[in-house]
C-alpha cells in the first residue's frame, strides 16, 4: 500500500500572492485601490472570511458601475498556473518512486481552491483534493498517524503537531509571508519543495 502524502497548496506549491496581486491590478486599472477592494472584501466575507474572487468581482462591478467584462478577466487569472518553479519536477520525482499517493489538503473557499488546482498543471500527479473551510484537523478521511504532511503555514503545522502527527515537513520559502515565523524545533524545514522531495522522499 502506498504511503499517503497530504500537501498544502497555497504558499507551498502555488504562489497565491501572485494571484492576489494580479487580481488587485485588474481593479487598479479602473482606479479601484487595494484599500477599497479589501474594505469591500471584509464586508462581503465577514461571516466566513473565505476569499472568493468571482463573487467579489461581481460585487465590485455592481457597486462601482464597472464593466462586467472585468469578471471574465478575473476568471482568466485561474488559467495562469502560478506553481513555484520547483514544484512540477518535485511531483514528477515523487510519482516515479511509485511509493506515495499525492493528495492536496487545502484551506479556503471550495470553488476558488478547486479552480486554482485544476488549472495549475499539477493535476496529473494528484490523487485526491480535500478542500476544508474550517480546520485541517480531525477530518475522517485522513489517517493522520500514518501519513506525511507538507505545509508552509506555521499555524497549520503547530495544529498538526498538537494533534499528534509525527511526519510533518515545512516549506519555508524566502519570499513566503510566514518565513520569519518559527515552528516546533523537531519540524524539518526546506527552502523549496524540490529540495524537500530529494532529501526526504526519494
Amino acid at each position: 500500500m502506498k504511503e499517503k502524502i497530504y500537501i498544502d497548496f497555497d504558499g507551498t506549491l502555488y504562489n497565491s500572492d501572485k494571484f492576489y496581486t494580479d487580481f488587485l491590478e485588474i481593479y487598479a486599472n479602473y482606479n479601484i485601490s487595494k484599500d477599497i477592494v479589501e474594505n469591500e472584501m471584509a464586508k462581503l466575507f465577514a461571516t466566513n472570511h473565505l476569499f472568493n474572487p468571482t463573487l467579489l468581482s461581481k460585487h465590485l462591478c455592481q457597486k462601482y458601475h464597472l464593466p462586467k467584462t472585468i469578471t471574465q478577466k478575473v476568471e482568466e487569472l485561474y488559467h495562469i498556473p502560478n506553481l513555484y518553479v520547483d514544484v512540477l519536477e518535485g511531483l514528477e520525482l515523487i510519482k516515479q518512486t511509485n511509493k506515495y499517493e499525492i493528495n492536496i489538503l487545502t484551506y479556503g473557499q471550495l470553488d476558488h481552491q478547486t479552480k486554482k488546482i485544476k488549472f495549475s498543471k499539477a493535476m496529473p500527479y494528484i490523487n485526491n483534493i480535500i478542500v476544508t473551510s474550517n480546520s485541517k484537523i480531525g477530518l475522517k478521511e485522513i489517517d493522520y498517524q500514518n501519513s506525511i504532511f507538507i505545509d508552509n503555514n506555521p499555524n497549520q503545522i503547530e495544529q498538526l503537531v498538537k494533534y499528534g502527527v509525527k511526519k510533518i515537513f515545512r516549506i519555508r520559502r524566502a519570499t513566503d509571508k510566514y518565513s520569519t515565523q518559527k515552528v516546533s524545533n523537531n519540524i524539518k524545514e526546506y527552502p523549496d519543495f524540490l529540495t524537500l522531495v530529494k532529501k526526504e522522499l526519494i
